[in-house]
């Protein structure tokens, strides 16, 4: 028994070594078969050149290879010149490697890869393909490289000439305007002392907005119009009035001088007492003018821009923040200030400039990162407005940490000149959906359509995307008169659309 055992084991080794050398060569065979007639390219990338552009060698390169296509999906800045690159190509083994494109004097040239993988090739004059044989010569594949650069300011502000709209209202000539975002849609009211119209929509961009004549109090001011839990405010002859369905207005019998914005749902507003100090008041708690505390001493109290409520990792409770405005001597500041449920406090270690009646606007801009990624950023822009002087202002400042720090905007930020510098500018921010729309009060904008890798667990191409636009709806101009446009902006590189 012994025997036989010892020979059954021996024929098992000998059998399983030579199953497993047959496996062995098959797996080889087919290794082998796959290499010689792969083209598959592995990984693109341009070499440094910082006399083009620095850290171009960290631009990432999609390779396509179903649709044979080379391209970056975030295209490099506008301007940015194609003329001469050389490029670091991953490849299997191939026989044959070749670029083809036209030279500076539009002339067809190309380059062997494989011999002279260090000449540079031109991307300027129309597209460069990349032809490949496979090691055995059976297959051939063309790729298409494309460099995509930007033909517009991605990081722009984009206004339209053309993307505006009259204000929405029945009123034939309104002298204040004010707009809000409230429950569940938003609210645009204008006025003309007792006349005044509720214009009321799902989306500020929404063509049509369903408007109501309203009877207002007597010296309405349209532009303190707050959202505040679920009722909405305004100030009328030194008085605070209330209205739950945004048609009729009650008063709260409580005096205040200028409405700050809301703190939850507590309004926030100032008073001057009997003695000339001015008072803090939060309603419904604090309304007693005599006895509400007193604002700190340079806090302003008229002029400030809309206030915008934080939740931060430096604050344990939610901070109600403004910018600019005129304090109780006179004098213009550009800093901001935040109330904490108690208390309002300066903040800004570096103001902007000194403005009453600014634009405050929680939105977003983008930086590009040493490896060539765009980043993008919360931030908060202050804007238009009127300087010591009772000039206009329409210098942008933007703030990337709520309010701390301001400094003016780089160009591509900054307001064109067809946007008169307004003072007293009620903004929103409403999220649209992408789409083309024939016969829209507004203009569109045509969206970039970048070229798309199909996604192997999810085959459907974006269509559509929600994208963040600022309105900005009344103001005065540099006259006094109101504003009766409504302007629309947006981060041109925003309306981009998403990879997949």
């Amino acid at each position: 028994m012994k025997k036989l055992f010892t020979l059954n084991i021996a024929l098992l080794l000998i059998i399983s070594m030579f199953v497993g050398s047959c496996n062995s060569d098959d797996s080889d065979e087919i290794y082998e078969q796959f290499t010689y007639t792969n083209v598959s390219v592995l990984s693109f990338k341009l070499r440094k050149n910082d006399s083009v552009l620095r850290n171009i060698d960290t631009v990432f390169f999609s390779v396509d290879l179903d649709n044979r296509r080379i391209f970056n999906a975030d295209s490099l800045p506008k301007g940015t010149k194609l003329k001469r690159f050389v490029v670091n190509a991953t490849l299997p083994t191939v026989s044959e490697a070749k670029f083809y494109f036209n030279d500076t004097l539009n002339k067809p040239d190309s380059i062997d890869y494989l011999k002279k993988p260090n000449d540079s090739i031109n991307f300027a004059n129309g597209p460069v393909t990349l032809f490949l044989r496979s090691y055995d010569n059976t297959v051939t594949a063309t790729y298409k490289v494309e460099i995509l650069v930007h033909k517009t300011e991605p990081d722009s502000l984009m206004w339209d000439r053309f993307g505006s709209r009259n204000l929405p209202t029945l009123l034939q000539a309104p002298t204040s305007a004010g707009c809000v975002e409230h429950n569940d849609g938003f609210y645009c009211l204008t006025a003309n002392n007792t006349l005044g119209c509720m214009a009321v929509a799902h989306n500020p961009g929404d063509e049509n907005w369903a408007m109501t004549q309203v009877t207002l109090p007597e010296g309405t001011i349209a532009s303190t119009l707050t959202s505040c839990g679920n009722s909405l405010y305004l100030l009328a002859n030194s008085t605070i009035y209330r209205s739950d369905d945004a048609i009729s207005w009650v008063s709260t019998g409580v005096k205040a001088n200028h409405i700050y914005g809301s703190y939850g749902t507590k309004l926030l507003a100032n008073v001057k007492a009997a003695d000339g100090t001015w008072r803090q008041i939060v309603y419904p708690d604090i309304v007693d003018a005599e006895t509400a505390p007193m604002l700190p001493e340079e806090c302003p109290v008229s002029g400030t821009s809309p206030t915008l409520t934080f939740t931060s990792d430096w604050a344990a409770e939610p901070t109600t923040t403004f910018v600019g405005g005129r304090d109780a001597k006179g004098k213009l500041t550009g800093s901001s200030w935040a109330f904490d449920g108690t208390t309002w406090t300066a903040i800004s270690l570096t103001p902007s400039m000194p403005r009453e009646g600014m634009v405050l606007v929680p939105y977003f801009a983008f930086r590009s990162e040493q490896f060539w990624i765009i980043k993008k950023y919360s931030v908060l822009l202050a804007f238009c407005g009127t300087n010591d002087n009772a000039k206009a202002e329409n210098t942008v400042y933007v703030s990337y940490d709520l309010g701390v720090h301001w400094a003016k905007a780089a160009t591509p930020l900054q307001l064109p000149g067809f946007i008169a510098p307004y003072t007293g500018i009620t903004p929103v921010v409403g999220h649209e959906e992408l789409f083309s729309r024939s016969g829209s009060v507004w203009k569109e904008y045509a969206p970039l359509r970048l070229p798309s890798m199909t996604s192997r667990s999810d085959d459907r191409l974006i269509t559509s995307w929600e994208c963040p636009y600022i309105y900005l709806f009344g103001g005065k101009t540099s006259v006094g008169s109101l504003n009766m446009i409504v302007w629309r902006g947006v981060i041109n590189r925003l309306t981009f659309q998403p990879l997949q």
